[in-house]
């Protein structure tokens, strides 16, 4: 592991990055990528794993989805999230706080299934992904870089193409450049 103490900073650093508005995130683009791949309509039906605080959840909810269930095992992230899609949430709109082995998740009737920069968290990624009934969109983001809380990153689009490809036939994979050589892989298919 390699350390760098110069990047450390003191709570007031965050507190200002994250009370700026949103759309000044790096994340915007690739839940734009994320939104093209979805093409949200009243019949989509979304799951989307690891809601975070509920940014990608709000500009999904506020296409007019059908059903949309956003799930995290933060409470404190589901909070944020209840906060920040208030006005989308009742009827056929929910956010749940569970973990991502809980079967629940995978039986809902739904069309898609969303999930930004969560696998790299999970030891059995290509598991939880197996877990999702067949036939269901998949529209989910990988990093190539490693962070203190990634267990794997990904080189390339062909390697993202070969940790899945016994689960997910693709449709679309995109590229969105971070920082210096640092990459997010939007990627879309379907659940085979």
């Amino acid at each position: 592991m390699i350390r760098c103490d110069k990047n450390y900073r003191e709570a007031d650093y965050y507190n200002k990055k994250f009370s700026r508005p949103y759309k000044h995130s790096v994340y915007d683009r690739v839940y734009k990528v994320i939104l093209s791949y979805l093409n949200p309509s009243v019949d989509t039906k979304v799951v989307e794993l690891g809601c975070g605080c509920g940014f990608l959840a709000r500009k999904i909810l506020s296409q007019g989805v059908g059903f949309y269930c956003g799930v995290d095992f933060s409470q404190v992230a589901i909070q944020k999230a209840k906060e920040q899609c208030k006005k989308f949430l009742g009827d056929h709109h929910y956010l749940v706080n569970c973990r991502v082995e809980e079967a629940f998740i995978y039986q809902l009737d739904s069309t898609d299934f969303v999930s930004t920069e969560v696998l790299e968290h999970l030891r059995d990624d290509v598991k939880v992904m197996s877990m999702i009934r067949k036939g269901t969109r998949v529209h989910i983001s990988v990093p190539s870089f490693l962070s203190d809380d990634h267990v794997r990153y990904f080189k390339s689009e062909d390697s993202v193409v070969n940790r899945y490809k016994k689960v997910i036939r693709f449709d679309k994979i995109t590229r969105v450049k971070m920082s210096g050589r640092n990459y997010i892989f939007p990627f879309s298919g379907v659940r085979i």
